[in-house]
Protein backbone atom coordinates (compact mmCIF):
# COMPACT_ATOMS: atom_id res chain seq x y z
CA UNK A 1 0.00 0.00 0.00
CA UNK A 2 1.44 3.40 -1.28
CA UNK A 3 2.20 6.20 1.71
CA UNK A 4 -0.43 8.71 -0.05
CA UNK A 5 -3.25 6.09 0.48
CA UNK A 6 -1.80 5.44 4.03
CA UNK A 7 -2.15 8.97 4.95
CA UNK A 8 -5.60 9.57 2.71
CA UNK A 9 -7.31 6.27 5.08
CA UNK A 10 -5.93 7.37 8.44
CA UNK A 11 -7.21 10.96 8.00
CA UNK A 12 -10.42 9.66 6.29
CA UNK A 13 -10.61 7.21 10.10
CA UNK A 14 -9.48 10.47 12.19
CA UNK A 15 -12.54 12.35 10.38
CA UNK A 16 -15.26 9.61 11.27
CA UNK A 17 -13.59 9.44 14.83
CA UNK A 18 -13.60 13.31 15.48
CA UNK A 19 -18.01 12.68 14.31
CA UNK A 20 -18.69 10.63 16.31
CA UNK A 21 -18.39 7.85 14.81
CA UNK A 22 -21.28 9.26 12.30
CA UNK A 23 -20.37 8.27 8.89
CA UNK A 24 -21.54 9.52 5.70
CA UNK A 25 -24.01 8.06 2.89
CA UNK A 26 -20.80 8.07 0.13
CA UNK A 27 -18.36 5.44 0.44
CA UNK A 28 -15.42 6.03 1.58
CA UNK A 29 -11.44 4.76 0.51
CA UNK A 30 -11.54 2.88 4.18
CA UNK A 31 -15.14 1.13 2.66
CA UNK A 32 -12.75 0.02 -0.31
CA UNK A 33 -10.59 -1.36 2.27
CA UNK A 34 -12.54 -3.05 4.74
CA UNK A 35 -15.12 -4.40 2.50
CA UNK A 36 -12.48 -6.08 0.08
CA UNK A 37 -11.30 -7.44 2.96
CA UNK A 38 -14.26 -8.91 5.05
CA UNK A 39 -16.17 -9.52 1.70
CA UNK A 40 -13.88 -11.00 -0.78
CA UNK A 41 -11.09 -12.13 2.39
CA UNK A 42 -8.29 -10.28 0.44
CA UNK A 43 -7.12 -6.74 -0.07
CA UNK A 44 -7.85 -5.14 -3.77
CA UNK A 45 -5.93 -6.06 -6.02
CA UNK A 46 -5.23 -2.04 -6.83
CA UNK A 47 -3.63 0.40 -5.02
CA UNK A 48 -3.63 3.90 -4.80
CA UNK A 49 -5.74 7.07 -4.13
CA UNK A 50 -7.13 7.21 -7.57
CA UNK A 51 -7.52 3.92 -8.08
CA UNK A 52 -9.35 3.70 -4.87
CA UNK A 53 -11.46 6.40 -6.19
CA UNK A 54 -12.21 4.82 -9.50
CA UNK A 55 -13.69 1.93 -7.46
CA UNK A 56 -15.76 4.11 -6.25
CA UNK A 57 -16.78 6.55 -9.15
CA UNK A 58 -20.68 7.16 -9.41
CA UNK A 59 -21.61 4.93 -6.51
CA UNK A 60 -23.34 5.78 -3.20
CA UNK A 61 -22.71 3.27 -0.63
CA UNK A 62 -25.86 0.81 -0.93
CA UNK A 63 -24.84 0.40 -4.77
CA UNK A 64 -21.21 -0.67 -3.63
CA UNK A 65 -21.94 -2.97 -1.18
CA UNK A 66 -24.70 -4.03 -3.28
CA UNK A 67 -21.58 -4.35 -6.36
CA UNK A 68 -19.88 -6.55 -4.26
CA UNK A 69 -22.33 -8.90 -2.96
CA UNK A 70 -23.00 -9.51 -6.27
CA UNK A 71 -19.63 -10.17 -7.73
CA UNK A 72 -19.06 -13.87 -8.91
CA UNK A 73 -16.05 -14.13 -6.66
CA UNK A 74 -18.00 -13.41 -3.44
CA UNK A 75 -20.93 -15.65 -4.11
CA UNK A 76 -18.13 -18.39 -4.83
CA UNK A 77 -16.83 -17.46 -1.49
CA UNK A 78 -20.53 -18.15 -0.07
CA UNK A 79 -21.32 -21.11 -1.82
CA UNK A 80 -18.32 -23.11 -2.36
CA UNK A 81 -17.23 -23.15 1.40
CA UNK A 82 -17.36 -26.01 3.21
CA UNK A 83 -19.55 -23.70 5.55
CA UNK A 84 -21.04 -21.08 4.24
CA UNK A 85 -21.92 -19.27 7.05
CA UNK A 86 -19.66 -16.23 6.72
CA UNK A 87 -19.73 -13.92 9.55
CA UNK A 88 -19.18 -10.13 9.27
CA UNK A 89 -19.52 -7.83 11.85
CA UNK A 90 -22.11 -4.54 12.14
CA UNK A 91 -21.03 -1.11 14.44
CA UNK A 92 -23.69 -0.26 16.91
CA UNK A 93 -24.14 2.55 18.71
CA UNK A 94 -22.39 4.08 21.97
CA UNK A 95 -19.40 1.56 20.48
CA UNK A 96 -20.73 -1.97 20.52
CA UNK A 97 -20.25 -4.29 17.95
CA UNK A 98 -22.24 -7.36 16.52
CA UNK A 99 -21.02 -10.15 14.51
CA UNK A 100 -23.49 -11.54 12.34
CA UNK A 101 -23.78 -14.31 9.23
CA UNK A 102 -24.24 -12.47 6.27
CA UNK A 103 -26.63 -15.22 5.11
CA UNK A 104 -28.96 -14.50 7.81
CA UNK A 105 -30.79 -11.81 5.94
CA UNK A 106 -34.26 -12.11 8.68
CA UNK A 107 -32.18 -11.07 11.87
CA UNK A 108 -28.38 -10.45 11.19
CA UNK A 109 -28.92 -8.10 7.80
CA UNK A 110 -31.84 -5.79 9.20
CA UNK A 111 -29.44 -5.12 12.40
CA UNK A 112 -26.61 -3.98 10.26
CA UNK A 113 -29.22 -1.67 8.13
CA UNK A 114 -30.34 -0.20 11.12
CA UNK A 115 -34.20 -1.58 10.84
CA UNK A 116 -34.68 -4.90 13.19
CA UNK A 117 -37.31 -4.50 15.72
CA UNK A 118 -36.79 -0.22 16.22
CA UNK A 119 -39.63 0.01 18.32
CA UNK A 120 -38.45 -2.74 20.63
CA UNK A 121 -35.13 -0.70 20.46
CA UNK A 122 -36.84 2.25 21.92
CA UNK A 123 -38.69 0.76 24.40
CA UNK A 124 -35.18 -0.47 25.90
CA UNK A 125 -33.70 2.25 26.00
CA UNK A 126 -36.57 4.11 27.89
CA UNK A 127 -36.99 1.03 30.47
CA UNK A 128 -33.11 -0.08 31.45
CA UNK A 129 -31.67 1.26 34.05
CA UNK A 130 -27.98 1.08 35.71
CA UNK A 131 -27.84 -2.11 38.00
CA UNK A 132 -30.80 -3.94 36.77
CA UNK A 133 -30.75 -7.45 36.34
CA UNK A 134 -32.99 -9.11 32.52
CA UNK A 135 -33.64 -11.65 31.07
CA UNK A 136 -33.73 -12.36 27.28
CA UNK A 137 -35.99 -15.20 26.11
CA UNK A 138 -35.25 -16.09 22.40
CA UNK A 139 -32.33 -13.89 22.35
CA UNK A 140 -30.85 -15.09 19.04
CA UNK A 141 -27.19 -13.79 17.69
CA UNK A 142 -27.01 -11.25 20.94
CA UNK A 143 -28.42 -7.49 19.29
CA UNK A 144 -30.55 -6.84 22.48
CA UNK A 145 -28.43 -9.54 25.10
CA UNK A 146 -25.60 -7.15 24.11
CA UNK A 147 -27.61 -3.37 24.16
CA UNK A 148 -29.03 -4.66 27.73
CA UNK A 149 -25.80 -5.86 29.33
CA UNK A 150 -24.16 -2.40 28.26
CA UNK A 151 -26.57 -0.67 29.90
CA UNK A 152 -26.85 -2.33 33.33
CA UNK A 153 -23.52 -4.30 33.74
CA UNK A 154 -21.18 -1.24 34.39
CA UNK A 155 -23.83 0.10 37.90
CA UNK A 156 -23.90 -3.77 38.85
CA UNK A 157 -26.81 -5.40 36.56
CA UNK A 158 -27.15 -8.42 34.58
CA UNK A 159 -28.75 -10.44 32.09
CA UNK A 160 -29.19 -14.15 31.48
CA UNK A 161 -29.77 -15.23 27.78
CA UNK A 162 -31.47 -18.02 26.28
CA UNK A 163 -31.37 -19.38 23.30
CA UNK A 164 -31.29 -22.74 22.13
CA UNK A 165 -29.83 -22.87 18.31
CA UNK A 166 -26.47 -23.74 18.34
CA UNK A 167 -25.33 -21.39 14.85
CA UNK A 168 -27.21 -18.48 16.69
CA UNK A 169 -25.95 -19.45 20.15
CA UNK A 170 -22.69 -19.21 18.63
CA UNK A 171 -22.33 -15.98 17.53
CA UNK A 172 -24.71 -15.11 20.79
CA UNK A 173 -21.49 -16.42 22.79
CA UNK A 174 -18.92 -14.49 20.26
CA UNK A 175 -20.87 -11.10 20.72
CA UNK A 176 -20.72 -11.14 24.30
CA UNK A 177 -17.05 -11.20 24.02
CA UNK A 178 -16.49 -8.62 21.24
CA UNK A 179 -18.29 -6.42 23.69
CA UNK A 180 -16.37 -7.42 26.92
CA UNK A 181 -19.16 -8.67 28.64
CA UNK A 182 -19.22 -11.69 29.41
CA UNK A 183 -18.67 -10.81 33.24
CA UNK A 184 -22.45 -9.07 33.34
CA UNK A 185 -24.23 -12.20 30.96
CA UNK A 186 -25.19 -15.58 32.12
CA UNK A 187 -25.64 -17.47 28.68
CA UNK A 188 -28.01 -20.75 28.50
CA UNK A 189 -27.88 -22.79 24.99
CA UNK A 190 -31.20 -23.95 26.08
CA UNK A 191 -35.00 -23.69 24.78
CA UNK A 192 -37.09 -22.06 27.61
CA UNK A 193 -40.07 -23.58 28.69
CA UNK A 194 -42.58 -24.59 31.58
CA UNK A 195 -40.26 -27.36 32.87
CA UNK A 196 -37.13 -28.42 32.73
CA UNK A 197 -35.73 -31.56 30.19
CA UNK A 198 -35.64 -31.75 27.01
CA UNK A 199 -37.29 -30.61 23.58
CA UNK A 200 -37.10 -30.97 19.55
CA UNK A 201 -36.85 -27.96 17.69
CA UNK A 202 -36.69 -27.51 14.07
CA UNK A 203 -34.65 -25.87 11.95
CA UNK A 204 -35.04 -23.68 8.88
CA UNK A 205 -32.15 -24.96 6.25
CA UNK A 206 -32.87 -21.94 3.79
CA UNK A 207 -29.53 -20.49 3.40
CA UNK A 208 -31.06 -16.73 3.53
CA UNK A 209 -33.27 -17.42 6.50
CA UNK A 210 -33.35 -16.52 10.00
CA UNK A 211 -30.05 -18.02 11.97
CA UNK A 212 -32.08 -17.77 14.93
CA UNK A 213 -34.58 -20.73 12.85
CA UNK A 214 -38.06 -21.75 14.36
CA UNK A 215 -38.92 -23.12 17.91
CA UNK A 216 -41.52 -25.99 17.07
CA UNK A 217 -42.67 -28.27 20.28
CA UNK A 218 -43.11 -32.19 19.47
CA UNK A 219 -46.74 -32.05 18.91
CA UNK A 220 -46.23 -29.63 15.89
CA UNK A 221 -47.75 -30.68 12.50
CA UNK A 222 -46.63 -32.37 9.39
CA UNK A 223 -46.76 -28.85 7.37
CA UNK A 224 -44.90 -27.11 9.43
CA UNK A 225 -42.04 -29.03 10.06
CA UNK A 226 -42.17 -29.87 6.46
CA UNK A 227 -38.29 -29.68 4.89
CA UNK A 228 -36.66 -28.51 8.69
CA UNK A 229 -33.94 -29.83 10.27
CA UNK A 230 -35.05 -31.16 14.03
CA UNK A 231 -32.68 -30.90 16.88
CA UNK A 232 -33.04 -32.01 19.99
CA UNK A 233 -32.11 -29.64 22.34
CA UNK A 234 -32.10 -29.04 26.43
CA UNK A 235 -34.66 -27.06 27.56
CA UNK A 236 -35.26 -25.10 31.51
CA UNK A 237 -37.34 -22.98 33.28
CA UNK A 238 -36.33 -20.00 33.55
CA UNK A 239 -36.81 -19.73 37.29
CA UNK A 240 -34.89 -22.77 37.66
CA UNK A 241 -32.23 -21.25 35.62
CA UNK A 242 -31.87 -17.67 37.90
CA UNK A 243 -30.85 -17.83 40.95
CA UNK A 244 -33.55 -16.44 43.03
CA UNK A 245 -31.26 -13.89 44.42
CA UNK A 246 -31.89 -12.03 41.50
CA UNK A 247 -34.85 -9.37 40.93
CA UNK A 248 -34.99 -9.50 37.65
CA UNK A 249 -36.83 -5.89 36.19
CA UNK A 250 -36.91 -6.46 33.23
CA UNK A 251 -37.81 -9.58 30.24
CA UNK A 252 -37.32 -10.15 26.54
CA UNK A 253 -39.20 -12.63 25.23
CA UNK A 254 -39.47 -14.15 21.63
CA UNK A 255 -39.49 -17.30 21.10
CA UNK A 256 -41.69 -17.82 17.85
CA UNK A 257 -45.04 -18.75 19.44
CA UNK A 258 -43.87 -20.59 22.60
CA UNK A 259 -44.16 -17.73 24.84
CA UNK A 260 -47.42 -19.12 26.73
CA UNK A 261 -44.95 -22.33 27.33
CA UNK A 262 -42.41 -20.09 28.82
CA UNK A 263 -44.10 -17.94 31.49
CA UNK A 264 -45.25 -21.44 32.62
CA UNK A 265 -42.13 -21.66 34.02
CA UNK A 266 -40.84 -18.17 35.26
CA UNK A 267 -43.93 -17.59 38.10
CA UNK A 268 -41.73 -16.54 40.60
CA UNK A 269 -39.97 -14.30 38.50
CA UNK A 270 -43.31 -12.65 37.57
CA UNK A 271 -44.94 -12.84 40.74
CA UNK A 272 -42.37 -11.51 43.40
CA UNK A 273 -40.74 -9.64 40.96
CA UNK A 274 -42.93 -7.86 38.54
CA UNK A 275 -40.62 -7.80 35.59
CA UNK A 276 -41.56 -4.97 32.73
CA UNK A 277 -42.45 -7.94 29.88
CA UNK A 278 -41.48 -7.05 26.27
CA UNK A 279 -43.23 -10.09 24.51
CA UNK A 280 -43.69 -10.80 20.76
CA UNK A 281 -47.43 -11.51 19.89
CA UNK A 282 -47.53 -13.62 16.81
CA UNK A 283 -50.77 -14.92 16.03
CA UNK A 284 -49.84 -17.25 13.16
CA UNK A 285 -47.05 -19.28 15.11
CA UNK A 286 -49.33 -19.53 18.61
CA UNK A 287 -51.74 -20.73 16.58
CA UNK A 288 -49.43 -23.29 13.81
CA UNK A 289 -46.40 -23.71 15.55
CA UNK A 290 -47.68 -24.28 19.56
CA UNK A 291 -51.29 -25.17 18.95
CA UNK A 292 -51.67 -22.31 21.58
CA UNK A 293 -54.95 -19.83 21.15
CA UNK A 294 -53.33 -16.47 20.92
CA UNK A 295 -56.59 -14.73 22.96
CA UNK A 296 -55.74 -17.50 25.59
CA UNK A 297 -52.06 -15.95 25.10
CA UNK A 298 -53.33 -12.13 26.08
CA UNK A 299 -55.65 -13.64 28.87
CA UNK A 300 -52.42 -15.41 30.47
CA UNK A 301 -50.48 -12.11 30.00
CA UNK A 302 -53.07 -10.15 32.00
CA UNK A 303 -53.86 -13.23 35.03
CA UNK A 304 -50.43 -12.56 35.83
CA UNK A 305 -51.93 -8.80 36.46
CA UNK A 306 -50.57 -7.04 34.01
CA UNK A 307 -51.46 -4.36 31.68
CA UNK A 308 -50.63 -5.18 27.73
CA UNK A 309 -49.87 -2.53 25.39
CA UNK A 310 -49.18 -1.94 21.79
CA UNK A 311 -45.33 -1.25 21.86
CA UNK A 312 -46.38 1.49 19.02
CA UNK A 313 -48.72 2.75 21.48
CA UNK A 314 -47.02 2.95 24.78
CA UNK A 315 -44.11 4.60 23.43
CA UNK A 316 -46.31 7.26 22.04
CA UNK A 317 -47.28 7.82 25.65
CA UNK A 318 -51.02 6.10 25.25
CA UNK A 319 -52.02 3.31 27.99
CA UNK A 320 -54.20 2.01 25.83
CA UNK A 321 -54.76 -1.54 26.30
CA UNK A 322 -54.08 -4.49 23.20
CA UNK A 323 -57.14 -5.51 21.68
CA UNK A 324 -56.63 -8.84 19.37
CA UNK A 325 -59.18 -8.93 16.53
CA UNK A 326 -59.24 -12.76 14.85
CA UNK A 327 -60.80 -10.65 11.80
CA UNK A 328 -57.72 -8.38 11.44
CA UNK A 329 -55.62 -10.88 10.27
CA UNK A 330 -52.23 -12.55 11.50
CA UNK A 331 -50.73 -9.53 12.30
CA UNK A 332 -47.30 -9.74 14.68
CA UNK A 333 -47.82 -6.97 16.84
CA UNK A 334 -44.56 -6.37 20.04
CA UNK A 335 -46.06 -5.60 22.97
CA UNK A 336 -45.13 -3.67 26.26
CA UNK A 337 -46.51 -5.54 29.98
CA UNK A 338 -46.70 -3.55 32.82
CA UNK A 339 -47.63 -4.46 36.05
CA UNK A 340 -50.48 -3.09 38.01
Amino acid sequence: MDNALSVALMRELQALLANGNSAPDTPLLLDVLFSYRQLLGRLPEFDGVDAFRDRLAGCNLFDYVRSLLSAPEFQARIYDMPDSDLAVMAQLPDNLRLWFYLKDRTVGLQIALGRYEPEVLGALAGLLKPGMHCVDVGANIGLFTVLMAAAVGPAGGSVHAFEPFPSAFALLERNCAENQLQHSVQLHAAACHAASGSITIFSNPNPFGNMGHMFTPHHAGASITTGMVALTVPQVAVDEAVPADKRIGLVKIDIEGAEPHALRGMQRILQRDRPVLLAEFNPYCLRNMNESDPAEYLAQLRSYNYRVLDMADYLRGSDQQFEYHPTAGETLTQLVCLPN
